[in-house]
């Protein structure tokens, strides 16, 4: 994909700030002429911050989504047998909610959003030492405002994942005078933000290559956010007691809900309850024309950009001037599967989980109607048809002859990780007459695996012509439909509207809070969003289907289900390297 402005930005400086939040502060470099004209001064602020973002959201290894998505239970790394993808335990122990604060995990996140946080305040700052000798100090404010906007972004992230951390809005600010913030204020901090930037923004579609707001904050993006905190506004302001694992989902929702209704939050100079708040983002998202694809498929798709409707915040990605990797896709697939899809050097890791393929329909026989959206979002059964079948081989045997295809029943490519108990699995290879262990065979083989974005052979290695989709429209009606049943009314209409889009019927008396959390993973499945939905839900503390001994072997080398009876789960422990850094940096209650 091709654009104007953001051609200019490939050779941009990373600037950054003195609030060292992070843990490995990059170097900074002297200003130079960088700043002698206003298009400068936007390429190295504003355009450094946005060609920045690269793989933080998706396409890391442990980037937001991966670690939102293993934690609320959707996909897992499985530690498959043989050694793959044991890491320390790692992967597993953020499965489990067996966090420390020595987590890989752990840091990656906290680094992931600070790092940005300090960039965003470092442009901020330059910016400010031109506004008095500017003749366009409007334009300023403007860029100021995108990149606060931006800075929110982060601390949103910062806020759902760690909770109470450091609140450093000001290049100026020093490391004694950055100190954990409760996350009542961070809460808030990120709320005015928001108020406060969202009339400024641009209504440019930054999902629209061929414009200079493409990859930018605009206002579609800043109202996109608004919704999602105040969606989750009550989580952050109830005790985390609330969401121990004794408290049943029904208390926890009569919890939220109440919350909700008692939150106040004045945007665009009305006051409205958090769930209204839902509901008037989605309304001024859809005044700018936005609204779904016609097909589902169509936001992940190549050349996913100009004329796309649906996606409302996007990281560009081309194989000129965007080359951003996705490493979920070379993560997920066994070696043999990745080269009948043309990717070659993948690592067989990352599945979904039981819980996953089951909110899609799927039954334990793999003979069933599942969600349209399941196919569209794992590779499952034999790869892209009956021909392929060859394409993937073992080395097993089966009754005693080579079984060339490796998927054999239960076997068969990318089925979903685990349908039985281990000893029912182990009963029935034996009757199959497999040769092998349960590690040798099922677990190398097993998995639904990663297809939201596919492989694009047009590329080299992992890049690829499809933008990432960061925020979607899809996801706001679901927002907005939950948002009104939650307030007491009838959000059906959004609901089905997004399930209409695959073809499926939706009884409006047959929803309920679980329906809608089952149909954000359908729609959103991938898309670093599971932590903070189960969270919201009550289900989070709770242990799943996938989650127990019988299921996942790695639990007696790294630790099994942590039964969280207070509710600090619900936020990850500070990583014991930031506090190190920074002695001002508390940690979390639990940890």
């Amino acid at each position: 994909m091709q654009t104007h402005i953001n051609k200019i930005l490939l050779g941009v400086l990373v600037l950054l700030t003195s609030c060292s939040l992070y843990e490995t502060p990059p170097s900074e470099i002297p200003e130079g002429d960088a700043y002698k004209s206003t298009a400068l001064l936007y390429i190295n602020t504003v355009g450094s911050v946005t060609s920045g973002l690269g793989t933080v959201f998706k396409g890391n290894t442990d980037a937001f989504c991966t670690i939102q998505d293993i934690a609320g239970g959707q996909v897992f790394n499985p530690g498959r047998g043989g050694g793959d993808w044991q890491d320390g335990g790692k992967h597993q122990a953020l499965f489990m909610h067996a966090w420390g604060d020595d987590n890989g995990y752990m840091s990656s996140g906290w680094n992931g959003g600070f790092n940005k946080i300090a960039a965003a305040n470092k442009a901020i700052g330059t910016i400010e030492k031109y506004m008095d000798s500017s003749n366009e100090k409007e334009l300023l404010e403007d860029y100021i405002h995108e990149l606060r906007a931006m800075r929110a972004i982060f601390y949103w992230y910062m806020l759902d994942m760690y909770g109470n951390v450091p609140i450093c809005a000001s290049v100026d600010q020093t490391i004694n005078e950055t100190a954990t913030s409760p996350r009542k204020d961070v809460y808030e901090f990120v709320r005015d933000e928001l108020c406060e930037s969202i009339p400024h923004l641009k209504e440019g579609k930054s999902q629209d290559e061929s414009s200079n707001y493409y990859g930018r904050v605009t206002k579609a993006v800043g109202y996109f956010l608004m919704a999602r905190l105040a969606l989750n506004a009550p989580v952050y302001l109830l005790a985390p007691s609330t969401f121990a694992t004794s408290n049943s989902n029904e208390a926890i929702a009569a919890a939220i809900d109440a919350k909700g209704k008692e939150i106040k939050i004045t945007l665009d100079g009305t006051e409205r309850n958090a769930w209204e708040t839902v509901v008037y983002c989605q309304e001024q998202v859809a005044k700018m024309g936005y609204t779904l694809q016609p097909s589902f498929k169509d936001n992940f798709a190549l050349n996913n950009g100009s004329g796309n409707v649906e996606n409302i915040f996007v990281i560009p990605r081309d194989n000129v001037s965007h080359r951003v990797d996705d490493q979920d896709l070379q993560r997920t697939l066994h070696g043999n599967h990745g080269n009948v899809v043309g990717l070659s050097g993948c690592w067989n890791g990352i599945s979904g989980t039981r819980q996953t393929a089951m909110r899609f329909g799927y039954e334990t026989d793999g003979d069933t109607e599942y969600d349209p959206r399941w196919s569209d979002s794992f590779y499952f059964g034999y790869p892209e048809g009956e021909a392929n079948k060859d394409k993937v081989k073992s080395g097993y045997e089966y009754d005693g002859a080579e079984d060339k295809d490796g998927i054999k029943d239960q076997m068969q490519y990318g089925y979903y990780y685990a349908h039985k108990v281990w000893s029912e699995q182990s009963t029935q290879l034996d009757a199959m007459g497999y040769t092998g262990t349960i590690n040798t065979l099922y677990l190398k083989w097993g998995g639904a695996r990663y297809k939201k974005y596919t492989f694009d052979p047009s590329c080299g290695g992992l890049k690829s012509n499809a933008d990432f989709a960061i925020f979607r429209y899809a996801d706001l009606l679901l927002m907005a439909g939950e948002a009104k049943y939650r307030n007491g009314g009838d959000g059906s209409a959004e609901i089905a509207a997004v399930r209409s889009r695959v073809g499926l019927a939706t009884d409006a008396a047959a929803i309920d809070y679980q329906f809608i959390c089952d149909e954000r993973t359908r729609e959103l499945a991938w898309e670093g969003i599971s932590r903070t939905d189960e969270i919201r839900f009550g289900n989070f503390t709770k242990p799943t289907i996938d989650r127990n001994a019988e299921i996942v072997p790695f639990m007696d080398t790294y630790g099994g289900w942590a039964e969280d009876t207070d509710g600090h789960t619900i936020i990850f422990a500070v990583p014991s390297s930031a506090m190190q850094t920074n002695p001002n940096i508390d940690q979390n209650p639990g940890y």
